[in-house]
């Protein structure tokens, strides 16, 4: 991957987190050029988001990304697999929950299982693979100071160390996080509640494996009134983060010395004697927004700068890269002049709504931990010490303790949100957030079934993502004289195999459907019965589904 570019690239990325590098590896996959530009000069190491889920795994294997290489650098569900509640790391330990599903019984449904890995070790190997792809090219330690739009073009300013330059390509992408400074430039404001809590976050190196014993999380939540705050495991036991919740205001990191932070971390450890060495300390605003509008002409928003969620539920960078994979697709179909300009605004119709369904839950989620303070601490300001105390006494024979720790549980299981989501406008919210039931519905991803494909076992659902549209077919059924070059045509039993039999499965969900035409990000676009499919139906639905805007 060069660092300057030297032709006008189809897109130009602003930001190099996860969604943006993202966006340009499937951008690549489609045979679209992207520079990216990066006003930070290296990967940012402290840590931040932690979970990446097998939704988000699924899309990078079908960006050249395997799965084990993610799984390798994360860390194992023996360490990260639970959520841990305590009075302080060595004080009474109260209770904790599975923290999403890792466990093999998951892959009946999904195609991979969510990982724990720092952002600073996913976003290494996203670029990685992003400095081996011919079609990107990056700049880093470059600053976006403005943009113009053209009707065929758009046109950035760009500070670099050289000086000022300008960039040309067809689209722009915003990937510049939560303060973005396109969204702004653009005039998109954001909707839902601002400062909702101020945080303080301290990264510290630490071997905290005496303290933690046999009981190893990913996230250990202090709930004492003396010392509360949020611990969470980045490795299995040497590098990790507090977050520590403040007052507006005293979020100024001048005001976080040595001792402060020393005071701070010792008192949710609940003692003094642990060596610890900080790495950072940075201010942090929860919010619960998304923007008014994804699309500013030839310009996107994508990521952070799309949508703001609480860190309750780790959904939001792997929102982003749901947003990566939705746009890709279509700006390639744009580009290869096999669909209108309109297709592109359905990026914001169907991702909008995602966003605003995991913006709710993740609001939903900060508000429950609440609940379980308010229990903790009590009614009464001026007793919650002594209130809390009688519960930590009692805290192994609690059933009411138990019962407001189970009522924490969606907070860490949403397997529906996280590879259930649907592009069909369903109301889906009589289930729970972990109640994921594969289904067939327009609008629905193809839901998880393990296959054989030349001789390598995958699962359906990364095997339609392919470069177009797929026609995917069952086992009795023959499909009528079609354009190969627009429409790749697949039959259960000819082209896959499977060891149990996907043509009974799509039976048993209608048992007069054929045959689903699919989108290249394997959602499904139409539905065919045996009499209907035909070539006039089939093109139809296939021009539909690209003149969707």
């Amino acid at each position: 991957m060069s660092h300057e570019p030297t032709q006008r690239h189809d897109v130009i990325i602003v930001g190099a987190g996860p969604s943006g590098l993202m966006m340009a590896l499937l951008l690549a996959k489609y045979g679209l050029t992207s520079h990216i530009i990066e006003r930070r000069a290296a990967v940012l190491q402290a840590p931040r988001a932690h979970a990446v889920n097998g939704k988000t795994v699924e899309i990078c294997s079908t960006a050249g990304i395997p799965a084990d290489e993610i799984y390798a650098a994360g860390m194992p569900a023996t360490h990260g697999g639970r959520v841990n509640f305590w009075s302080t790391l060595s004080g009474t330990y109260l209770g904790g929950l599975a923290y999403e599903r890792q466990d093999d019984a998951v892959l009946e449904q999904a195609a991979y299982k969510l990982v724990n890995i720092s952002q600073p070790q996913f976003e290494a190997i996203l670029n990685r693979h992003s400095q081996a792809n011919p079609h990107i090219t990056l700049s880093r330690g470059a600053k976006c100071s403005g943009f113009t739009q053209k009707p065929d073009a758009v046109s950035l300013q760009v500070e670099t160390q050289d000086g000022q330059r300008e960039m040309t390509a067809d689209y722009l992408i915003a990937a510049d996080g939560a303060g973005s400074f396109l969204r702004a430039a653009m005039g998109i404001e954001m909707h839902g509640p601002d400062a909702l809590q101020h945080f303080i976050t301290i990264h510290f190196h630490a071997d905290l494996s005496a303290l933690i014993k046999d009981k190893p999380a990913i996230l250990h939540w202090m709930m004492s009134p003396e010392a509360s705050g949020t611990l969470i495991s980045y490795d299995e036991g040497k590098n990790w983060v507090l977050m520590h919740s403040c007052a507006p205001g005293d979020e100024d990191v001048a005001l976080y010395d040595a001792a402060r932070c020393r005071a701070l971390v010792t008192g949710v450890l609940g003692r003094d004697d642990v060596d610890f060495t900080v790495k950072d300390v940075s201010p942090w605003v929860m919010t619960a927004q998304v923007a008014a509008r994804y699309r500013h002409a030839r310009a996107f928003l994508m990521g952070d700068a799309a949508h703001r969620f609480p860190p309750a539920g780790g959904l939001g960078l792997n929102t982003g890269i749901g947003d990566a994979q939705n746009l890709a697709w279509k700006l390639a179909m744009v580009k290869r002049g096999l669909a209108d300009d309109s297709l592109l605004d359905s990026y914001e119709t169907e991702r909008k709504a995602v966003a605003e369904a995991n913006s709710g839950q993740s609001l939903e989620n900060a508000m429950r931990i609440i609940e379980l303070l308010g229990f903790l601490l009590g009614p009464d300001p001026e007793n919650m010490l002594a209130h809390f105390e009688d519960i930590c006494a009692n805290a192994a024979t609690s059933h009411e303790l138990a019962a407001a720790i189970a009522a924490q549980k969606p907070h860490f299981d949403s397997l529906r949100l996280q590879i259930g989501y649907s592009y069909g406008g369903y109301d889906d919210t009589a289930l729970g957030i972990d109640d994921y039931r594969p289904q067939m519905r327009p609008g629905d991803v193809v839901p998880h079934h393990a296959i054989k494909y030349q001789g390598h076992e995958i699962s359906l659902t990364e095997f339609v993502q392919g470069a177009g549209f797929t026609l995917l077919l069952r086992n009795d059924i023959d499909a009528p004289a079609l354009d190969a070059n627009r429409l790749r045509v697949v039959k259960d039993g000819v082209d896959f195999n499977a060891a149990k039999d996907w043509s009974t499965r799509l039976r048993a969900h209608d048992e007069d459907l054929a045959a689903l035409l699919v989108r290249p990000d394997g959602h499904i676009a139409a539905h065919f019965t045996a009499d209907a499919l035909c070539a006039d139906n089939i093109t139809g639905a296939l021009a539909r589904a690209l003149e969707m805007g």
